[in-house]
């Protein structure tokens, strides 16, 4: 993950990251961010954050939470 990616996605300019965790689950990757933006972004927004991405996009996470255990 790249601060310039992360802009793109908030539409705010992100300065800095650091990933704190990084979690595999069978359906999806998680990661936990300590997010420093630019001067000019309100200071209001959250400086911690989750990304969830699947490991494939044709497996849905609601066909995962609907299956029978």
């Amino acid at each position: 993950m790249k601060p310039e990616i992360l802009s793109q996605w908030l539409g705010r300019e992100v300065t800095d990251l650091a990933i704190d965790l990084e979690l595999e689950t069978p359906i999806s990757k998680l990661l936990f961010l300590n997010v420093a933006y630019a001067a000019e972004v309100p200071a209001d927004l959250p400086q911690h954050l989750v990304i969830k991405s699947p490991h494939k996009v044709e497996h849905s996470e609601v066909q995962f939470y609907r299956q029978d255990r």
